[in-house]
């Protein structure tokens, strides 16, 4: 794993609170995300992970507390947040949200269809090497296997090379051996490109790999030791 730059903060939470209906999801939460972490967050389900998620990722401003992003002032006065949550942040998730009459490649290369940028295809290259799947880039996704479209999906997210990936339950619909698979791809992203990398999960092997492992319960969140 990379060593964490305490000095490099990504993410700074400080004082948030969620309520939906009346009711809080979480209270007063505060911890850090550091340049380079492979940081694994689990809780019961209706502990509120993937809102905290939607949060750390731009997706949702409705909290109280502060939520600064890099080296910018608090997420709320960021003016053109969907600009900076393309740029910056990558989505990993458990359902695949691969189109089925698009073929891998046009899967992966699809950030790229409405935007003036054009992708870095030796960059595309690399990356379909190094995830395995340069040899599937012709077959269209619905006759790719769960382990296969995972990675494709995790292609997708990086191919804008995003400083973040945020991941939500990104094994669950996964076998064992795909599990494994995807998870040493993730570690390898993460060593190789220095990729901060968050994985929400109810698998305790998975949580057990992160350099910092978090867990979210009775709406707070406390950093397990090693």
């Amino acid at each position: 794993m990379k060593s964490i730059n305490e000095n490099d903060p990504v993410i700074s939470i400080s004082h948030l609170s969620k309520f939906f209906g009346g009711r809080p999801i979480f209270n007063d939460l505060s911890f850090v995300v550091f340049k380079g972490d492979f940081l694994t967050l689990i809780g019961k389900s209706g502990t509120g992970k993937t809102t905290l998620l939607n949060i750390i990722g731009l997706l949702d401003k409705n909290y109280s507390g502060s939520v600064t992003f890099l080296k910018n002032n608090d997420i709320k006065a960021i003016k053109n947040m969907d600009a900076l949550r393309k740029k910056e942040i990558g989505y990993l998730f458990q359902s695949f949200y691969l189109l089925d009459y698009l073929n891998v490649k046009e899967n992966i290369l699809l950030p790229f269809k409405y935007v003036e940028e054009k992708p870095d295809m030796n960059y595309f290259t690399s990356l379909c090497d190094e995830l395995a799947i340069s040899n599937i880039l012709e077959l269209n996704c619905n006759v790719l296997s769960g382990g296969e479209k995972q990675r494709v999906s995790l292609a997708r997210a990086l191919i804008k090379k995003p400083s973040i990936l945020i991941c939500d339950e990104p094994t669950g619909n996964l076998d064992r051996e795909s599990r494994d698979i995807v998870l040493s791809l993730l570690m390898k992203i993460n060593e190789k490109h220095g990729t901060t990398v968050i994985i929400v999960t109810h698998d305790d092997y998975i949580a057990s790999k992160g350099n910092r492992r978090f867990i979210l319960e009775k709406g707070t969140i406390n950093e397990a030791s090693h």
